[in-house]
C-alpha cells in the first residue's frame, strides 16, 4: 500500500510539474508573438499592465526604445508619462 501511495504521489508531482512547464512554455510562445522589437514589447505591456506598481518603468523603457530609434518627440512624451506616475 505504501509503495502504491508513493508511486501515485510521484506521478501527481510529475504531472503538476509537467503542466506547470507546459503553461509557461505556451505563455512564452504567445508573448513572443508580440515581441518584434522593444517598442512593440513595451507598448503591449502598457496595454495590459494597467494596474502594475511598476508601470512608470514601462513608460521609461518605452521612452528609451523610442529615443534609440530616433523618435525623440515620442520619447519625451513617454518620459513625461513616467514622471507623472513616479515623480
Amino acid at each position: 500500500v505504501k509503495i502504491i501511495a508513493k508511486k501515485i504521489n510521484k506521478i501527481a508531482v510529475l504531472l503538476f510539474i509537467a503542466s506547470y512547464l507546459a503553461y509557461y512554455c505556451l505563455t512564452t510562445i504567445a508573448y513572443g508573438k508580440t515581441w518584434h522589437d522593444s517598442i512593440s514589447l513595451f507598448s503591449n505591456d502598457l496595454k495590459y499592465e494597467t494596474t502594475s506598481p511598476f508601470r512608470h518603468l514601462l513608460y521609461n523603457n518605452a521612452a528609451m526604445a523610442y529615443y534609440n530609434k530616433g523618435e525623440v518627440e515620442k520619447s519625451i512624451e513617454y518620459c513625461k508619462k513616467s514622471i507623472l506616475l513616479d515623480p
